[in-house]
C-alpha cells in the first residue's frame, strides 16, 4: 500500500516539472532566520529543561530548525515499525520492523526487515548482504533455520529499489546547505506555506534523557483552486533541481497518499535539534468544494513509527546470527 502511494507521488511529480493532536497552530516564525543551534531558540539554552522552559519555545522555530538540520544529515539511519492500517496502529499490532541506512556521499546502504505474526511473533527475517537478498524463517525449529538466498532477479537489495525506506517518509536527507535553504524556504515561506503546521512543544523523557515533544500536522494546502498534500514535498524538490532521475539517485519518497497528509508527533533532542523518534498517522485528502476532509478518501490510511539513529555511519551486515530486529520506543500519547 505504501509503495503504491510512493510510486504515484513520484509519477505525478515527474510530470509537473518544476486535529486535536495539535491544539494551536504555532506559526509565528515565518520569514525569520532558521536557528542552527539550541542557543538561538528561546527556552532551549539550559542543560536541564523544565516545563516552564519548554513553554517559552516557539514550536514553529523549533520545527524548522529540526527539519532543516535533518535534511542536511549525510547519513540517514532509522528503524521503522510498520502497521497495515490505522486500526492496527491503535491496537498496537505492527506487521513488521525495518532498519535501513544510506550514506548520500558514498552511496553505501544497508537494509534488513522482519515480518511479525499477530503483532509480536518474529516470522520472516530478510537481510541485504553485499547487494544480495537473504531470508530465514524464524518460526521453524532452530535446527532448520538456515539463510537462503533470494532469486537474483529480486530487487529488494538494490539501493534505489525502495527509496522511502531511507527517510522518515516526509523529510529528505543528504542535502547541501544551499539545497536545504531552498527546500525549506519553499515549504515555510513560499507557495507551500501552511503545509507543515507545528503545534505547542511539551517536555518528554525516555530512558532518563530529556526531549521536546512536538506535534506537527502535514495538512493539504489549496494552490490554484486545488488541494495538494504530501506531493507538495516532491514539488519542493523539483524547485531545487531534483527530477525523476535525481530522486532515484538521491533516494527519497513521501510515504503516504499524494493528496493526503499526516499527524506527526516528534521527540526532538534539545541539544542536537535532531528528531530521535516519530509517530506518523496518515490523514485523508481534502474536498475542494467543502474544504473538509474527503469522506471518499479515508480507507486504508497508514501509520508507522520511526526511531532515528544519528551515528553517521552505515552498518555492515553479514549472515552471522539470526537475532530479530527490535523496536524499543514506547507509544507516545497524543
Amino acid at each position: 500500500m505504501l509503495i503504491a502511494s510512493i510510486v504515484a507521488v513520484v509519477s505525478v511529480a515527474a510530470g509537473i516539472g518544476g486535529a486535536a493532536l495539535l491544539g494551536v497552530f504555532d506559526n509565528e516564525g515565518g520569514g525569520a532566520p532558521i536557528a542552527d543551534s539550541p542557543e538561538e531558540i528561546a527556552g532551549l539554552s539550559k542543560d536541564r529543561l523544565t516545563q516552564a522552559d519548554v513553554t517559552k519555545i516557539n514550536g514553529d522555530a523549533l520545527f524548522w530548525a529540526m527539519f532543516r538540520k535533518q535534511a542536511t544529515q549525510p547519513v540517514a539511519h532509522a528503524k521503522r515499525l510498520t502497521y497495515r492500517d490505522l486500526d492496527d496502529f491503535e491496537a498496537g499490532m505492527p506487521d513488521g520492523i525495518e532498519e535501513s541506512a544510506h550514506d548520500y556521499r558514498s552511496k553505501q546502504f544497508s537494509h534488513t526487515a522482519l515480518s511479525l505474526r499477530d503483532g509480536k511473533v518474529p516470522d520472516h527475517l530478510t537481510r541485504c548482504v553485499d547487494g544480495a537478498s537473504y531470508y530465514v524463517f524464524l518460526t521453524l525449529s532452530e535446527d532448520r533455520q538456515d539463510w537462503d538466498s533470494i532469486s537474483k532477479s529480486d530487487q529488494t537489495c538494490e539501493r534505489t529499489y525502495s527509496p522511502g525506506r531511507y527517510s522518515d517518509g516526509v523529510n529528505i536527507n543528504g542535502l547541501t546547505d544551499e539545497q536545504a535553504d531552498a527546500f525549506v524556504g519553499y515549504l515555510r515561506d513560499g507557495a507551500a506555506k501552511g503545509l507543515m503546521r507545528p503545534g505547542k512543544p511539551a517536555l518528554a523523557e525516555h530512558d532518563g534523557k530529556q526531549y521536546v515533544r512536538l506535534p506537527v500536522e502535514l495538512k493539504p494546502v489549496k494552490m490554484d483552486g486545488h488541494y495538494w498534500g504530501g506531493q507538495v514535498l516532491i514539488f519542493a524538490l523539483h524547485e531545487i533541481g531534483f527530477d525523476g532521475k535525481s530522486i532515484g539517485e538521491h533516494p527519497y519518497a513521501y510515504y503516504g497518499r499524494g493528496g493526503g497528509g499526516f499527524e506527526i508527533t516528534y521527540l526532538i533532542d534539545p541539544k542536537s535539534l535532531l528528531p530521535v523518534y516519530g509517530e506518523f498517522r496518515e490523514t485523508p485528502g481534502m474536498n475542494e468544494e467543502t474544504d473538509r476532509p474527503d469522506p471518499m478518501n479515508t480507507g486504508d490510511l497508514s501509520a508507522y513509527r520511526i526511531h532515528y539513529i544519528w551515528h553517521g555511519k552505515v552498518p555492515k551486515l553479514n549472515l552471522k546470527g539470526k537475532k530479530p530486529l527490535t523496536f524499543s520506543w514506547p507509544d507516545e500519547e497524543s
